[in-house]
């Protein structure tokens, strides 16, 4: 339901992260999901063909990954990063990708916008990628957001 909050909480290595790739089929080559289903708007995930998975990742659901020096492109600044879905996603022109893209970050930056938009990953703290990783999640304003960890301590804002 719209506005619902679901936790699952487990010991370290009890397969939480495992769980919330398997919803959106991301799991590794050796990984296999044996049974069930995962409902979604009326579609099982688990029998979607892998066109209609591109369209719902990001778009109408997002991870939040619990790593963001992982999940983020190393020489790609993190502006563009959160354009690409975008593009992914809408079919707008540039100028209002552009935009968008600026107002996503302002959300989450407003004092910093431009600077962590034209910065690379590892030119930023670990709160700032964390941030960087939301802020791809809800450019498309999806209906699903899942957080892998997501209150883990980084140690800086």
């Amino acid at each position: 339901m719209p506005g619902e909050i679901l936790g699952v909480l487990g010991e370290s290595g009890s397969g939480k992260s495992t769980l919330a790739a398997s919803l959106l089929r991301l799991l590794p080559p050796t990984g296999h999901i044996g049974g069930g289903s995962v409902l979604f708007e009326g579609r099982n995930l688990l029998q979607a063909s892998d066109e209609e998975l591109r369209q719902i990742r990001g778009g109408r659901i997002a991870l939040i990954f619990q790593e963001p020096s992982l999940a983020l492109h190393p020489t790609i600044r993190v502006g563009e990063q959160v354009r690409q879905v975008l593009v992914a996603h809408q079919s707008s022109g540039k100028k209002d990708l552009n935009q968008r893209t600026r107002e996503i970050f302002a959300q989450l930056f407003p004092q910093d916008t431009d600077r962590i938009m034209r910065s690379y990953p590892h030119q930023l703290s670990g709160g700032q990628r964390q941030r960087s990783l939301i802020a791809q999640a809800i450019a498309c304003n999806p209906a699903v957001v899942i957080a892998d960890e997501p209150t883990a301590a980084n140690g800086d804002p």
